[in-house]
């Protein structure tokens, strides 16, 4: 016999060792995540708020001349502010499984007057922010009438059609 059956067998076993203590470490090492992958949920919670802006903004009919967002903005004395809620909470929070997400949001209205600048309404809000949340913001031009009964206590707008932003500021609680 010689010696060389000994070491191949000795250098496969310490082969096998450092191939099994390798997986070991590689697979119970923590993810690390790069800066690509963190924005994408900032861009899919922007995406999802713009897409439930653009489907209350677009009017149901070719017949009809008002979106429903507008609607809102335009009867906000009464029920605007809850129809709106109601609606955008349900695209927003929506699943495909059925379930229901935990977005929360806050809609504020920005116009500008003719005798004091830039103004801002709060629309609604689904619940107060924290501070600690990480929030994204998507916004819309809305056109809006004021011919004698001015919505939201736009009482400083002149008659006739104004375009109004609708700012909404997502977060997941």
């Amino acid at each position: 016999m010689n010696d060389r059956g000994q070491l191949y067998t000795i250098e496969g076993l310490a082969a096998a060792i450092l191939m099994v203590v390798t997986a070991y470490i590689i697979l119970n090492s923590t993810t690390l995540f790069t800066p690509g992958e963190t924005h994408v949920i900032d861009l899919q919670l922007q995406q999802l708020g713009n897409d439930a802006l653009a489907m209350m903004g677009t009017p149901d009919s070719y017949l009809t001349t008002k979106s429903n967002l507008t609607l809102y903005i335009e009867n906000s004395t009464g029920s605007g502010n809850i129809d709106f809620s109601t609606n955008f909470s349900r695209y927003i929070n929506g699943k495909t499984d059925g379930s229901d997400d935990n977005l929360q949001y806050s809609a504020t209205i920005y116009y500008n007057s003719e005798t004091t600048g830039i103004k801002n309404i709060t629309f609604v809000s689904s619940r107060n922010m924290t501070g600690r949340e990480h929030a994204e913001t998507v916004s819309r031009l809305v056109p809006v009438s004021t011919v004698s009964n001015p919505p939201l206590n736009l009482t400083d707008l002149t008659p006739g059609q104004h375009f109004v932003l609708m700012e909404v500021t997502l977060w997941r609680a």
